[in-house]
C-alpha cells in the first residue's frame, strides 16, 4: 500500500510480501485489490488508491490513539520517530498534538532506518 501511495520505493520494501509475490508496483495493486476480493480487471488505480488512503488513514488514527495514551500515562509531550515508517509517526504526532523527533532529520535516513533494530538488539 505504501508503494502505491508513493511513501516507499521498491528498493525500501525489505520484508516479505503477504502472499509470497514479488515487490513491484503491478504486484503491490493486486494485494491491494484482494482487500476487496477483486481482481486488476476488475478495479481500477483510482479505487486501488482510494484503499490505500483508507488504511494509511486507519493507520495514523490508531497511531495517534496510541500516542495520545501513552504520553498521557507517561506524562510526555515528545515522540521520535524512527524507522521506515517515520513519516507515519510524524503525521501522528502532530495530530496527538506532541512534539515530534526525526532521527532521520537528525542523523539521516541511513541510521533511522536501521535504529529500531539496533535498538531491539541492545535492550538489556
Amino acid at each position: 500500500m505504501y508503494l502505491l501511495l508513493g511513501d516507499i520505493t521498491k528498493e525500501q520494501y525489505t520484508c516479505e510480501t503477504a502472499d509470497g509475490a514479488g515487490k513491484s508496483l503491478e504486484n503491490a495493486k493486486r494485494r491491494i485489490a484482494r482487500f476487496v476480493c477483486a481482481d486488476l480487471e476488475e478495479i481500477n488505480d483510482a479505487q486501488l488508491m482510494g484503499i490505500a488512503e483508507q488504511i494509511r488513514e486507519m493507520q495514523i488514527t490508531e497511531l495517534t490513539n496510541a500516542i495520545e495514551s501513552v504520553c498521557k500515562r507517561a506524562e510526555v509531550d515528545v515522540v521520535v520517530g524512527t524507522g521506515l515508517g517515520e513519516f507515519l509517526i510524524a503525521e501522528a504526532a502532530k495530530r496527538a498534538g506532541v512534539k515530534f523527533i526525526s532521527i532521520s532529520s537528525e542523523y539521516g535516513k541511513t541510521i533511522s532506518t536501521i535504529f529500531p533494530a539496533y535498538a531491539v538488539a541492545n535492550i538489556s
